[in-house]
């Protein structure tokens, strides 16, 4: 706001610069200094003191200033005059040069008027202030004691020689303990896809299911975990039927507070129970490595990445890769816009299948945290 009215002010002056220059008249005397309110100085003789501004000469041209852009004057002469208008007499209410009557009562109005202008703007914050601690308040009493939530709604579009649009609908509930924690995810994805060429139309959908425990074996102090992680997935773009992995491994958190930076690695066995059209294997070890950083740049920017890199134990040469990068609008916010980008490989198939899928997402994010959450 600060900015825009300085712009303003510059623009009147600028105005009023060369309405002067076009009519200047003649000089005055007095040899005043004036500081406005945009932060420039003008140095010049006065010409005359009207009852709403102020004319001086100066180097370049005759200026006309009006007293609400003024915020101080100096008088160099010798020629006594005052430097602004003087207030009104408290008897009567008027000013004591009949030239000048009602100049002060303008600057007054308009200084008012910024003042309202800061008062209003200080009850807003106050107002949204205190509506998003209300609202954390009945969220914090709505939920469990150490429970939370999140509520993801995504678009996503690619158009090459088709057109797709990808909408996608996710979340999770997570319980904490003072050295574990248990999270419950969940996803699901419809996919609608039109032929350009012979508008030929095709819908397909995904979803499916998490749990991950993350238990801290060596007391909450210690940076050391085991994690177990099972899922359940359905995909008709891959062709699979049914998808179960199961994934257990030690693991290692650091977390930088001064700069915001969470991270985790773990790495371990894994197994898959697999259902796909024209795959003959059900059972498949495999071995992989979850990693993931989170970033609070500032209290309005939020960067994240996951990954996981699973490896075919049977098969050296298929596998399965799981990367999102992403930033995220007002993390701590009742409402987050996160944009994210994915790449989404898995080998473990049919020759015939779908291999890899690359997407960029937007997404509106709702997060939901009872009392004694860790931030």
């Amino acid at each position: 706001m600060d900015l825009i009215r300085r712009r303003l002010f510059s623009a009147v002056a600028a105005a009023y610069v060369f309405v002067a220059f076009a009519w200047s008249g003649a000089a005055g005397a007095d040899v005043s200094t004036v500081e406005l309110s945009t932060g420039e100085k003008l140095k010049g003789e006065v010409v005359s003191r009207g009852r709403e501004s102020l004319k001086i000469k100066t180097a370049y041209a005759t200026v006309e200033l009006p007293y609400s852009i003024i915020e101080s004057e100096t008088i160099t002469s010798n020629v006594e005059a005052p430097a602004l208008p003087p207030a009104p007499s408290s008897a009567s209410g008027k000013s004591n040069f009949g030239n000048m009557e009602g100049a002060a009562e303008g600057s007054a109005y308009v200084h008012k008027m910024k003042s309202s202008i800061k008062d209003s703007q200080k009850y807003m914050d106050k107002v949204i202030s205190s509506w998003d601690d209300d609202y954390r308040a009945f969220i914090e009493e709505w939920m469990p004691e150490y429970w939370s939530a999140r509520l993801n709604i995504g678009i996503a579009l690619t158009q090459t020689t088709t057109i797709t649009n990808r909408y996608s609908f996710s979340g999770y509930i997570k319980r904490e303990w003072e050295n574990s924690a248990f999270t419950l995810s969940g996803f699901y994805e419809y996919v609608w896809e039109n032929n350009m060429v012979n508008y030929a139309r095709a819908t397909t959908d995904k979803y499916g299911g998490s749990a991950n425990y993350e238990w801290g074996f060596l007391g909450p102090e210690s940076n050391w975990f085991i994690e177990d992680s099972p899922s359940y997935r359905y995909d008709g773009i891959k062709g699979i039927d049914m998808q179960i992995d199961n994934y257990v491994a030690p693991g290692y958190k650091y977390d930088i507070e001064d700069l915001g930076i969470k991270t985790r690695i773990s790495t371990g066995p894994s197994g898959r129970y697999l259902e796909a059209n024209g795959y003959d294997r059900h059972w498949i070890p495999m071995w992989g490595l979850k990693q993931s950083i989170t970033w609070d740049i500032t209290e309005l920017l939020r960067f994240e990445q996951t990954g996981y890199y699973g490896m075919d134990l049977e098969r050296g040469d298929e596998g399965t890769v799981y990367f999102m990068m992403g930033i995220i609008l007002a993390p701590k916010a009742v409402a987050s816009l996160a944009l994210r980008f994915t790449i989404d490989y898995d080998s473990v198939n049919s020759s015939t299948a779908l291999k890899n899928e690359t997407r960029l997402t937007l997404s509106v994010e709702v997060p939901l945290e009872g009392s004694g959450v860790r931030k």
